[in-house]
C-alpha cells in the first residue's frame, strides 16, 4: 500500500473504533492489526497461514503483558494511536504545517511499530523452521506431513508445542518402552533390599528414524546462517550488541546475558534497520551529514526489532515448558535453559532430553500407586569411543592406565565408560597414575566433550513393601505387571527374595 492508502485505512478503522467507544486495549489491537495488513508486503517472512498470523498479533497485544518489555510495547502502540488521533483532529484545521508534521509523526510511529512486528516475525519463523529441521533429522521426512497439519490448524502457543510433543515424543517413548519390554532388553537386579528395573536410554534413541540427508534451509534460516555472517553483518552486530547492552536491559528484560545480546544482535544485522544503523554510525557527531534526530529514530527501530524478537522467543519458550508441565520442576527448568534461543544445537539437545524426561515420566505414572516405596532415577556416565582411547597408546597410555580410567560399556562393544564420575575425581586419578602432561592434555578434552550414557532405573524398596503385604511375591509380581513385565526371565535375581 502507498502512504495515502495506509493512512486512510488507519483513519477509517480509528473512526469506527471511536463510534463504538472501544477500550484502549481494543483500539491498540485493532490498529496494530490494520498496520500489519497495510505493511505485510514489506515485512520479511510474514507468515501466510492464518494461525501463525494470529500468533504474532497475540504476542504483541495481550500476551505482551507476560514479558518485562511490555511497557515499551505499550508505548510504541500508544505513540501510533496518539499520532493518528492527533492527525485526524488537525486534518480540517486549516493549519497545513501542523497537519503535515502530524502526518510525519504517524509514519514515524508506524515505522517503529512495523519493526516491532518484524522482530516477532523473524523470531517465530526461525524457531518454527529450526524446530522443523530437527524433527526431520530425528524422525525422518515423513514427519513433515504431521508438522504441516499442526501449522495449518494451531496457533503458536502451548497447544502447538503440546501437539508436537504428544505426536513425536510421547508416542515414540511409549512405543519404544513396549518394544524394550517385549524383547527383554530391560534388566531386573537385586541390590540389598532394592529391586532395580533398568532401561537403557540408548534403546529409546535407537527407535528414532535419524537421517544423515541434508535438510534444505528455509530463507529465514539462510538469513541467520549466511547473511548474518558477512563482514557488514558482523559490524552491525557489534554496534547492536553495545546499544542493546546499554539500553536493552531496562526495555527488554533483566538480566540479559551476553549470549542473549548476541542472539538479538543477529536479528538486527539481517534487517534494513541494522544497515541504516551502521550507515548512521559512520557519521561523526558535529559532521555535515550527522543528524541527531535521525540517529535517535534509527536506534529506536533497532530496539523495537530486538524487543519483538525477544518477546516472541520468551513467550514461545514459556509455551513449550507449559506443554510439558507433567515433567519434574528441575526437568522443566533444564528444558527452559536448553531451548532458550531455538537454535539447531539447542533444539537437538532439548529433543533428546525431552525423550529422557518422557520415559521417566512414564515410569513414574506406572509406579504412582506405590508412592514412596518406589523411585525413578537417572544415571549418567561419560563414555568415549574405544578406537579414540586406543589412539592414546602412542602418547603413553598403557593397559593398566586404561583399565583404571575406563571400563567396557556392557551394552556397546565400541564404547568405553569413564570410571571417574566428576572432573575432580578425574584430576585426582590422573595425578595418582602420574599421567604425563601431554597425555593428560588429550584425556581431559575427551572427558569434557564425552557423550553421556543414560540409564533409567526404577528402584523398588522391597523392605518397605514387605511391611504392607502378607504375600510379597504376589505383590511384587503385581508391581512388575504395572510396568508391563509379566514374569521373570531365567537368570534374573529380582524375585529371588
Amino acid at each position: 500500500m502507498e502512504k495515502n492508502e495506509r493512512i486512510d485505512a488507519y483513519l477509517k478503522r480509528l473512526a469506527l473504533l471511536k463510534e463504538r467507544s472501544s477500550l484502549r486495549e481494543v483500539v491498540e489491537r485493532e490498529l496494530l492489526y490494520e498496520c500489519i495488513l497495510a505493511n505485510r508486503e514489506g515485512i520479511n517472512e510474514y507468515p501466510l497461514l492464518e494461525p501463525q498470523q494470529r500468533s504474532v498479533l497475540e504476542f504483541l497485544t495481550h500476551r505482551a503483558q507476560e514479558h518485562p518489555g511490555q511497557e515499551f510495547v505499550h508505548k510504541v502502540l500508544a505513540a501510533f494511536v496518539g499520532a493518528l488521533t492527533k492527525y485526524s483532529k488537525l486534518m480540517d484545521s486549516g493549519d497545513a504545517e501542523a497537519t503535515e508534521d502530524a502526518r510525519r509523526e504517524v509514519f514515524n510511529a508506524e515505522t517503529v511499530l512495523v519493526k516491532l512486528v518484524q522482530g516477532a516475525v523473524y523470531a517465530t519463523a526461525l524457531a518454527v523452521d529450526n524446530f522443523g529441521e530437527v524433527i526431520i533429522r530425528y524422525f525422518g521426512a515423513e514427519s513433515m506431513e504431521k508438522m504441516d497439519e499442526i501449522l495449518k490448524e494451531v496457533e503458536l502457543g502451548e497447544k502447538f508445542w503440546r501437539d508436537h510433543v504428544e505426536h513425536f515424543i510421547t508416542q515414540l517413548v511409549e512405543g519404544a518402552y513396549r518394544d524394550i519390554i517385549a524383547t527383554n532388553r530391560h534388566s531386573l537386579t537385586k541390590q540389598n533390599s532394592i529391586l532395580v528395573l533398568s532401561i537403557a536410554f540408548d534403546d529409546v534413541l535407537g527407535c528414532l528414524k535419524r537421517t544423515a540427508k541434508q535438510v534444505e534451509k528455509t530463507r529465514v534460516q539462510q538469513y541467520f546462517e549466511q547473511d548474518a555472517a558477512t563482514d557488514e553483518a558482523v559490524e552491525i552486530q557489534k554496534l547492536a550488541f553495545d546499544h542493546l547492552a546499554r539500553m536493552g536491559e531496562s526495555v527488554l528484560r533483566a538480566p540479559l546475558t551476553r549470549t542473549d545480546l548476541a542472539f538479538l544482535a543477529r536479528f538486527v544485522s539481517v534487517d534494513q534497520a541494522g544497515r541504516d544503523y551502521l550507515a548512521d554510525a559512520r557519521h561523526e557527531p558535529g559532521g555535515e551529514e550527522f543528524d541527531e534526530q535521525r540517529r535517535h529514530f534509527v536506534k529506536r527501530q533497532v530496539l523495537a526489532l530486538a524487543l519483538g524478537a525477544d518477546l516472541a522467543s520468551c513467550l514461545m519458550t514459556e509455551d513449550l515448558v507449559r506443554a510439558v508441565h507433567e515433567f519434574e520442576p528441575r526437568e522443566i527448568e533444564t528444558i527452559r535453559r536448553l531451548v532458550r534461543h531455538f537454535e539447531i544445537e539447542s533444539l537437538e539437545a532439548t529433543l533428546v532430553f525431552m525423550l529422557q524426561c518422557q520415559l521417566t515420566s512414564l515410569l513414574r505414572r506406572m509406579g504412582a500407586e506405590e508412592g514412596g516405596k518406589l523411585q525413578v532415577r537417572t544415571t549418567q556416565v561419560r563414555r568415549t569411543p574405544a578406537d579414540t582411547v586406543q589412539a592414546l597408546f602412542d602418547a603413553g597410555l598403557n593397559r593398566i592406565r586404561k583399565s583404571k580410567i575406563w571400563e567396557q560399556d556392557p551394552a556397546r562393544e565400541d564404547m568405553l565408560l569413564f570410571r571417574p564420575r566428576t572432573a575432580r575425581e578425574l584430576a585426582d586419578l590422573l595425578a595418582v597414575l602420574q599421567i604425563e602432561e601431554p597425555l593428560a592434555a588429550r584425556i581431559i578434552p575427551l572427558w569434557e566433550n564425552a557423550a553421556v550414557k543414560v540409564d533409567i532405573l526404577v528402584l523398588i524398596n522391597v523392605a518397605l513393601i514387605a511391611k504392607t503385604t502378607t504375600n510379597l511375591k504376589m505383590r511384587l509380581a503385581k508391581i512388575l505387571g504395572d510396568f508391563g513385565i509379566g514374569g521373570r526371565r531365567e537368570g534374573e535375581a529380582g524375585l529371588d527374595l
